[in-house]
């Protein structure tokens, strides 16, 4: 199938001139002249925390507060709720007097001006009763361990946000005999007595625009003015008016979501809250941009705090975190601790992977680390397997949340760090001993080893095979416990990681409408936010394939008034799901295509009536022209055939309208993977200590590409947030306070572009998946999806193979395995 714009090289972003231009407005940046309000109609939020891990409120005082004019909520406004995601099970009230991680939140007060936030925090004082502590998985499940919860510290389970189904809390997965396997085995990297420890950190997204709200109910405040224009053929009309209910702007990726937690906590008709996500100003849509990551899918706390402001204030409240409040109280990605047995035959075939995983999953659980079991399932061919997931309460943080490749990223680095230790005691080439062992190298292999569904499609052996070739691994890999090469007193390391993940699957209730407009002007409605990888640009491309445009012009206002994409409001566009776990592309692609083909429906007797053929004559739309099969010199360009839009010929809005849902009626018995691999060579002063991923090769295996340079930058983008996770990134607990110590962008340790590789090369195995738009799967998670992994191999590479098993790799890490070379002798003596 020839296709002209899915994958076309030569396309750019939709929302790059009105970043460039500054035009774009984030949540961050409304005030009140934005919303059209006066100066005294907004006041602005700020968030009384404690610094203890866990303690009572004894007493707070906030007349101080009051009496100087401000706003103050406490406990005593909120009713307990089971907010989704966030404590899955336990309800809480938003504000509450328990106190059960560093920086929950004990009081909000609101103020005139962002400058008097700060004055007003310090009018409340608050006298706790501090209480005894845990920050160690482990240690929350000895018997005298302090207890968060009346019934323990084992969650009571999660939902899984990428598919809405729930997943008990402990679990095990086991076949074959794994003891008999390991016992009897040629090579044994662990023990049963005696597994390898690894462990993962806490870090979090710490995204470039904080999570934002701002909430304004019925009463005196003004509509908020409609995002859309007077051409655009959505009406501009709330859902429900906005004098009798509430409207938020949110930094969300789940606006629906976000709706139905705020109708149900105050108790409202679904229809009287409006949640306002992101959009692109300048192209059609509502001129507000989240910036959304994954600790923005779940509906924390603070959406309701800011609304409930609202309410007791009477005026618009707009509460802008500082970025130690960012850090605290949003989601983290969980710590893992695992211990791990691989068994393997002489020839190097793994016989038996045994091993327990505990989560740190913080006060209030949430996400958990069934992706980390998911994968350590799928990645290799074993057929003796025992594997078991803890997910433990403890007082380090406030809930684990989604995150780029929740689970999968600790998964990745506990499996390949075990696969390298065994391909070297087996002294094998790591390579070929993951060719040897890879599931899904063959049709035969490409299945859910625990379920038994089939793969949707699947080429991560042919994409790791790809990115290795490309990376030159057989030249420069020298065997083990040797540096690829040396120079001075700088040792280049490489290595890899394999990766099979389960990410981009479908998600049910994906709602998408597409229309043209008489002018040719194409507009597009979806409650999809964009969070910034470039969906509002992926999703016209499907849509012009599907309509046979051959470039994205028809989508542009400025050339079509009218035309555009207009998402993530639930007062006027479609739900279309959540935005995470790589799934906009499939979902918001099926339904896309489901919509042309309904508007072409449509549109078709029309057309074909004024091509002088059958009603019921197949009409193919291509190269920017309609015409009958068979046919190509009997045709209409599409903009002589969006002219066709006239009330005359029954099209009385004078455009015509699709729409397309993805109800899951996908293929049964079916799982989705994405799999590869990623190679990066690592430079690492042995006489500084100081470590630098030189470059990179990342195979892909992603199905069809769709947009090629949100694609390419993608893959820059999440390999150098892998960096951030290897090297630098996590987050620490005072063991004798139990309070945070690094809740700053100074202490928290992020990637930056000095630290991104010379070169990100990424390797492209397309093919067409059968269950997504034109072949596509997804690619946003399968970037960072093993990074840290990589890093660890090739930096143990350069190191003498120093047995790295905790990631973050620290400095002192890498001083401790420049001490144990000298001591083995391994570094040439000092002058």
């Amino acid at each position: 199938m020839s296709l002209a714009v899915v994958g076309n090289p030569n396309i750019t972003r939709r929302d790059i001139p009105s970043k460039v231009t500054g035009q774009l407005v984030f949540t961050y940046d409304i005030n009140p002249a934005t919303l059209g309000l006066a100066n005294d109609q907004m006041l602005y939020m700020g968030m009384v925390r404690c610094p203890y891990p866990n303690a009572i409120v004894k007493k707070i005082d906030t007349s101080a507060a009051e009496a100087a004019g401000y706003v103050v909520l406490t406990e005593a406004d909120f009713a307990e709720y089971n907010l989704m995601y966030v404590g899955s099970g336990q309800p809480h009230a938003p504000i509450s007097n328990t106190v059960l991680y560093p920086g929950q939140v004990v009081a909000a007060v609101a103020a005139p001006t962002t400058d008097e936030v700060e004055d007003a925090i310090s009018l409340i004082t608050v006298e706790y009763d501090v209480q005894p502590f845990v920050l160690d998985v482990q240690d929350a499940l000895a018997p005298n361990a302090p207890q968060l919860f009346p019934a323990g510290n084992l969650p009571p389970g999660a939902v899984n946000p990428e598919n809405g189904m729930f997943t008990a809390a402990t679990l095990r997965i086991a076949w074959g005999d794994a003891d008999s396997a390991i016992a009897s085995a040629d090579v044994v990297v662990g023990g049963l007595n005696s597994p390898i420890e690894l462990n993962t950190a806490v870090i979090q997204q710490a995204e470039m625009e904080p999570w934002c709200d701002v909430a304004m109910w019925s009463g005196s405040l003004p509509t908020v003015p409609g995002p859309t224009t007077p051409t655009s053929p959505e009406s501009t009309t709330p859902s429900a008016p906005m004098g009798t209910g509430l409207t938020v702007y949110d930094t969300t990726e789940a606006p629906f979501l976000g709706q139905a937690t705020l109708a149900g906590y105050f108790n409202i008709p679904l229809n009287s809250v409006r949640v306002i996500g992101s959009g692109i100003q300048g192209v059609g849509a509502s001129g507000f941009a989240g910036m959304t990551m994954g600790n923005k899918l779940g509906n924390a706390e603070h959406v309701i705090i800011t609304a409930m402001m609202a309410l007791k204030s009477g005026a618009a409240v707009k509460y802008g975190p500082t970025r130690n409040d960012h850090l605290a109280i949003t989601s983290q990605r969980f710590s893992e601790r695992a211990y791990l047995t691989f068994a393997a035959t002489s020839s190097g075939m793994l016989t038996a992977i045994k091993g327990v995983v505990y989560e740190n999953s913080g006060a209030w659980a949430g996400a958990n680390g069934s992706d980390t079991i998911s994968d350590i399932l799928n990645m290799y061919n074993v057929a003796n397997m025992d594997i078991s997931l803890i997910p433990v309460n403890t007082n380090t943080h406030h809930y684990s949340g989604a995150f780029r490749n929740v689970g999968e990223s600790q998964g990745h680095f506990f499996l390949e760090r075990m696969a390298d230790m065994t391909a070297q005691k087996l002294n094998m080439d790591p390579a070929q001993f993951r060719l040897m062992n890879l599931h899904g190298a063959t049709v035969d292999t490409q299945f859910d080893p625990q379920s038994g569904y089939r793969y949707s499609g699947y080429e991560g052996y042919q994409a790791f095979q790809a990115a290795m070739n490309q990376f030159g691994w057989s030249s420069l890999w020298k065997g083990w416990g040797k540096p690829s090469s040396t120079n001075g007193s700088v040792y280049y390391g490489v290595g890899f990681s394999a990766h099979n993940g389960q990410k981009g699957l479908p998600i049910p209730g994906s709602n998408v409408k597409i229309t043209v407009l008489s002018n040719g002007g194409v507009f597009i409605n979806s409650g999809r936010t964009e969070n910034g990888a470039g969906s509002d640009t992926a999703i016209p491309i499907m849509g012009a394939e599907s309509l046979g445009l051959t470039s994205l012009d028809n989508f542009n206002p400025a050339m079509y008034p009218g035309a555009g994409y207009l998402h993530a409001d639930t007062a006027l566009t479609t739900n279309d799901s959540i935005q995470g776990g790589s799934t906009s592309t499939r979902s918001s692609g099926i339904s896309i295509v489901l919509a042309c083909e309904a508007l072409k429906e449509q549109w078709a007797p029309a057309i074909a009536a004024a091509l002088g053929v059958p009603a019921n004559t197949t009409l193919i739309f291509a190269n920017n022209t309609i015409y009958p099969e068979g046919n190509p010199s009997n045709f209409k360009t599409f903009t002589e055939a969006a002219a066709l839009l006239t009330p005359a010929n029954g099209f009385e809005l004078g455009s015509v309208t699709g729409s397309g849902s993805l109800l899951f009626n996908t293929p049964a018995n079916t799982t989705y993977r994405v799999g590869g691999g990623k190679f990066v060579m690592v430079a690492v002063d042995v006489e500084t200590a100081e470590v630098r991923v030189i470059s990179a090769v990342v195979g892909m295996d992603i199905g069809r590409v769709i947009f090629a340079k949100g694609a390419e930058s993608q893959v820059q983008g999440g390999f150098t947030q892998g960096i951030g996770e290897g090297l630098f990134e996590e987050f620490w607990n005072d063991p004798t306070t139990g309070r945070n110590t690094n809740y700053n962008f100074h202490d928290f340790r992020m990637a930056t572009q000095m630290d991104a590789p010379d070169s990100i090369t990424p390797v492209w195995v397309e093919y067409v998946d059968p269950v997504g738009p034109f072949g596509a799967k997804g690619i946003g998670e399968n970037c960072s999806m093993c990074v840290s992994a990589a890093i660890a191999n090739a930096v143990s590479n350069a190191l003498g193979n120093y047995p790295f098993t905790t990631t973050p790799i620290t400095k002192a890490d890498i001083v401790t395995a420049i001490q144990w070379m000298k001591d083995k002798g391994m570094l040439p003596a000092q002058p």
